[in-house]
C-alpha cells in the first residue's frame, strides 16, 4: 500500500452528441444547440465518478488491484477523493465483472467514433472485450442513486455503434451491454444484435440528426436533469407549470356530488405521484435559475436576495477551548456559540468568548418586493452554499 500519493486526472475532450449525453440529445435535439457556450461546472458526484474510472483504468493498465492504491489521493477538478477501503473495494467489484470475461482484444476508457452516423461524433467505453464475434461492454455508474438498467439504454447504444465502426475490423455480430452500479449492489445485462443495432441506429440517429440542425424540437423529461440549458428553457416551465397548477383538480367538483369533497381521496393522491419528481426537480430548479438571474444582477420585478438565518459558529476553536474549561468546552465536539451561552451565561459568555464568535453570511433566500429587509450586497462575495447538494 501506498500513502499520501495525489494523482491529478486530467480533463478528456468529449463531443455535445457523446454517449453519456444520449438520452438528452436523442430525446430532446434542441438542447445541444440551445446548450452551446453555457458552462457546466462538473458537481462532486460527476467527479466522483471521474475519481472511480480512473482508478479502474489504472488498475487494468498495470494489472494492480484497486486495494493497491488505498491512500492514494485523486484529484478531479477542484475535488479530491481519497482512495478508502470501501471506495477500493466498490472498484475491485467492477474489474472482478470484467474478468470473469473471456477476450482476444480487452479495452479500458477508450475513445470510440461514429462518424458515419454523426459527423464529429465520438465518446468514450469504460471496457469492452471482444472474442469470436461478440462484443462485451462493461460501464461503470460509481453514484448511489437511482439504478440504471440496460435495456434499450441510448448511452450504452451508442458506445456499441462506436465500438462497430471503430473495431470494424473485428466483424462484430452481436453485443452484451451490462451495466454496474457496485454501491447500489446493482447488476444489469442486455444483449442486441448488430442488426438489431444498426437498425435502431437508422430510425433514431438520422431523424435525431435531423432534428438537432433544426434545433426547435423539446421534449421535457428524467433526461432534464444532466442539460445545462435546463435552468432557462421555458418549454420545460411551460411543462412544470401545467404539471402544478394546470392540470390538478384536487377537489371533486361541487356538481358531482351532493356534497362537495373536499379532502383527497386516496386515488387523487396516487394520481398526484407520478408527477411528484418533475415537479419537484423543475421548482427547485427555476428557483436556483432565478437567484443565479438576481446574482449577476438581473431585476425581477421587485424581487431579491436577502440573507437568510444563519448559525454563529466559532472563528478560532482552538482559542475557545485554552480560555473555559475541557468539560465545558466540548462534548465529543466543540459545543456551538448558542450552546456555550446557554452554559456560561449571556454577560460571562460575551466578556469570555464574544471576540471569537462569527456569523457567516446567510444563503440567499428569495423575499417579494414588500419584505422589510435590505437586499443582499457583495453577492459574488458571499459564502453560498452549493445548491445542488443541499440537503
Amino acid at each position: 500500500m501506498q500513502s499520501s500519493v495525489k494523482h491529478v486526472v486530467q480533463p478528456v475532450a468529449h463531443s455535445p452528441l457523446g454517449p453519456s449525453g444520449a438520452p438528452r440529445w436523442i430525446n430532446c435535439p434542441g438542447s445541444v444547440n440551445a446548450s452551446k457556450g453555457i458552462v457546466d461546472e462538473e458537481s462532486v458526484f460527476a467527479a466522483e465518478g471521474t475519481a472511480a474510472h480512473w482508478l479502474a483504468d489504472a488498475c487494468f493498465r498495470k494489472n494492480a488491484k484497486a486495494a493497491d492504491y488505498i491512500g492514494w489521493i485523486i484529484e478531479v477538478g477542484k475535488h479530491k477523493f481519497g482512495v478508502v477501503e470501501e471506495f477500493a473495494d466498490a472498484v475491485q467489484e467492477y474489474l472482478d465483472w470484467c474478468g470473469e470475461v473471456p477476450a482476444d482484444v480487452s479495452i479500458s476508457e477508450a475513445k470510440v467514433s461514429y462518424e458515419s452516423w454523426i459527423p464529429g461524433g465520438f465518446g468514450w467505453v469504460d471496457r469492452a472485450m471482444i472474442k469470436d464475434g461478440q462484443c462485451t461492454i462493461r460501464d461503470l455508474k460509481f453514484g448511489k442513486g437511482v439504478q440504471v438498467w440496460a435495456k434499450g439504454n441510448e448511452q450504452m447504444l451508442m458506445q456499441a455503434i462506436g465500438m462497430l465502426e471503430t473495431y470494424w475490423m473485428e466483424d462484430i455480430q452481436e453485443f452484451e451491454l451490462g451495466i454496474h452500479q457496485p454501491r447500489l449492489d446493482h447488476k444489469d445485462t442486455w444483449r442486441v444484435s448488430r442488426a438489431e443495432l444498426l437498425t435502431w441506429a437508422k430510425n433514431t440517429l438520422v431523424p435525431t440528426l435531423a432534428e438537432i440542425k433544426v434545433g426547435r424540437q423539446f421534449t421535457p423529461g428524467e433526461w432534464c436533469q444532466f442539460c445545462k440549458f435546463k435552468l432557462s428553457c421555458a418549454v420545460r416551465a411551460n411543462v412544470g407549470l401545467q404539471n402544478v397548477f394546470g392540470n390538478l383538480d384536487l377537489a371533486t367538483p361541487a356538481d358531482a356530488v351532493p356534497v362537495p369533497q373536499i379532502e383527497m381521496s386516496p386515488e387523487r393522491k396516487a394520481s398526484i405521484l407520478p408527477l411528484l419528481a418533475t415537479m419537484k426537480s423543475w421548482l427547485a430548479d427555476f428557483e436556483k435559475g432565478v437567484i443565479a438571474d438576481l446574482i449577476a444582477g438581473k431585476t425581477l420585478s421587485g424581487w431579491k436576495l436577502v440573507e437568510g438565518r444563519a448559525n454563529r459558529r466559532w472563528s478560532n476553536p482552538d482559542a475557545v477551548a485554552k480560555r473555559i474549561s475541557p468539560e465545558d468546552a466540548f462534548e465529543k465536539r466543540l459545543r456551538s456559540p448558542a450552546q456555550i451561552e446557554k452554559l456560561l451565561g449571556r454577560p460571562k459568555f460575551s466578556k469570555v468568548l464574544g471576540e471569537l464568535v462569527e456569523k457567516p453570511p446567510g444563503k440567499p433566500k428569495l423575499a417579494g418586493p414588500d419584505d422589510p429587509r435590505p437586499p443582499m450586497t457583495n453577492l459574488s462575495e458571499a459564502n453560498f452554499t452549493d445548491l445542488d447538494n443541499e440537503e
